[in-house]
């Protein structure tokens, strides 16, 4: 008779056949348990460095929030305090009026996106319906502004009294 044969050599290999199944799938079980501390681990360390973030966050959201109430309370006193008198409003008017007049006396228009040391813009000719572009140094502004009106004006040609056609 063979041995694998034999009834008690079947029954022994049956039982450690069994227990080997068993062992293998407690291996399995231990090594996903493994797996999934290792991923829990991972997900534990996220989760405290984002709370840690979260946590300074608000602390500056906190900070931020009293500098802005400070801040509003500041504009608060700006605004209640700026009033334009009605002297001021008037004078602001009568100034508004004169920049118009001067507009269309003499043609020129500012750049007021200029920086405050540059005087920008354009002097709108319409005898000789040409735009003359203009950008001078503040300290020199007056006198050169009216050297290049003289220099519109005299264009004439010396026919100041005669009608262009």
């Amino acid at each position: 008779m063979n041995i694998t044969e034999d009834p008690l050599y079947l029954e022994i290999a049956e039982i450690v056949n069994g227990f080997n199944a068993r062992y293998l799938e407690r291996v399995e079980k231990v090594q996903q348990e493994a797996k999934a501390c290792k991923k829990n681990n991972v997900l534990q360390s996220k989760i405290a460095q984002e709370q840690k973030l979260n946590a300074e966050l608000k602390s500056r959201l906190a900070e931020l929030s009293k500098r802005n109430d400070g801040i509003e309370k500041i504009c608060l006193k700006f605004s209640s305090g700026l009033t334009i008198s009605d002297s001021d409003q008037q004078r602001l008017e009568n100034a508004k009026e004169m920049v118009e007049i001067g507009k269309m006396l003499t043609g020129i228009r500012f750049d007021y996106s200029a920086p405050p040391d540059v005087v920008k813009g354009y002097i709108k000719c319409e005898r000789n319906r040409t735009l003359t572009p203009l950008e001078l140094p503040a300290a020199e502004a007056e006198a050169r502004l009216w050297a290049m009106l003289g220099d519109c004006a005299a264009q004439n040609d010396g026919k100041e009294n005669r009608r262009d056609n």
